[in-house]
């Protein structure tokens, strides 16, 4: 694993850093290193990427990318995938000249790695909310659990039966959750 040095105190100091693959992050003042994506993950990960493009791209709703750095509130974020809804979608050459997508994503998206602890995944999402975002989904692969955290409202855990829907970004975009655990096993 690749040594950082220990005296970064701030994401202007971090983004002097290499990349490095898995990304790392900083939040909270401190450096993490992303977890290596399983298989699972990042099935998971490309196909709901893909089902919330097809959905949302033809009717102008925004787009959604996958481990794309995001910089806001003092904190360098590389959530597993990031929509940004219509008139707040990066454009490439602005991004380029800028070098960093400076806002925070209208959704955020993160898988539940192995031995991550479940607080500081919550804590990341309800941040991205806290500058901007709309929507937080927290998914839990192994338990094939979702918790949806959203602007002033309380946590929503969802399970196999459920539909992720009813979202304010995404009119009558519906998933099965049953269906979105099930593309592992279509592997």
């Amino acid at each position: 694993m690749p040594r950082l040095p220990v005296d970064i105190l701030d994401a202007e100091a971090f983004l002097r850093l290499p990349d490095f693959k898995p990304p790392f992050e900083f939040f909270n003042g401190r450096v993490v290193q992303k977890f290596v994506k399983s298989l699972p993950r990042s099935v998971i990960q490309a196909e709901l990427a893909t089902a919330i493009n097809d959905f949302a791209r033809p009717k102008h709703l925004g787009r959604a990318f996958m481990s794309l750095r995001v910089v806001f509130g003092g904190s360098v974020l590389v959530p597993e995938i990031s929509f940004f809804g219509a008139g707040r979608v990066p454009e490439y050459g602005q991004a380029e000249e800028a070098g960093e997508i400076t806002i925070a994503p209208d959704i955020a998206i993160e898988f539940l790695a192995p031995r991550q602890s479940l607080s500081e995944a919550r804590h990341k999402l309800n941040f991205v909310i806290e500058h901007g975002g709309k929507l937080g989904w927290l998914s839990n692969i192994r338990r094939q659990q979702t918790q949806i955290l959203r602007p002033d409202r309380d946590l929503e855990m969802i399970g196999v039966g459920d539909t992720m829907s009813r979202e304010l970004l995404l009119p009558r975009f519906n998933l099965c959750l049953e269906e979105i655990f099930g593309w592992v096993d279509q592997h």
